[in-house]
C-alpha cells in the first residue's frame, strides 16, 4: 500500500505549527502510484505548516524486493502553503523519478526552499 514517508497536513483547519524535521533516511517511501492520488506517491508530503524545518535528509529511490519492478516514488517532497519554513540542506537528487521537489501552490510564505536538483532517476 505505501504513501508518503512522512505526511504533515492540517487537521480540522488547524497549521501544523514548530516542527523539524531532521537526519532521516527516506529510502523508497510513497511507493503507491495513482494517477487519482498522484501527491501521494512521495517521500515527504507537507501541507499548512508554519515554522517547520526540513534539513538533513537523505532521500533514493527503489523497486519492489528483489530489484523488480517500477522505481517510485514519484516525488521526493511535495509542498504546499507553507509560512515561514525551510527546506534546505538535503540530500535528495536521486530519491525522485519524476521531481524532487514540487510545489503545488504559489502560497508559500516567507519560506526557504533550497534548488536542489530537479533530478529525474
Amino acid at each position: 500500500c505505501g504513501g508518503p514517508g512522512l505526511k504533515i497536513c492540517a487537521r480540522n483547519g488547524a497549521e501544523n505549527s514548530t516542527i523539524t524535521i531532521t537526519g532521516n533516511c527516506f529510502c523508497r517511501c510513497g511507493s503507491k502510484q495513482s494517477e487519482e492520488e498522484p501527491y501521494e506517491s512521495c517521500q515527504l508530503f507537507l501541507e499548512d505548516c508554519c515554522n517547520a524545518s526540513v534539513s538533513g535528509n537523505a532521500m533514493t529511490v527503489g523497486q519492489d524486493d528483489h530489484q523488480q519492478g517500477v522505481l517510485s516514488p514519484w516525488y521526493g517532497i511535495v509542498y504546499r502553503r507553507l509560512k515561514n519554513c525551510d527546506i534546505l540542506g538535503n540530500a535528495i537528487a536521486a530519491g525522485a523519478v519524476r521531481e524532487s521537489l514540487l510545489n503545488l501552490d504559489c502560497c508559500t510564505e516567507n519560506s526557504s526552499v533550497n534548488k536542489e536538483p530537479k533530478h529525474i532517476i
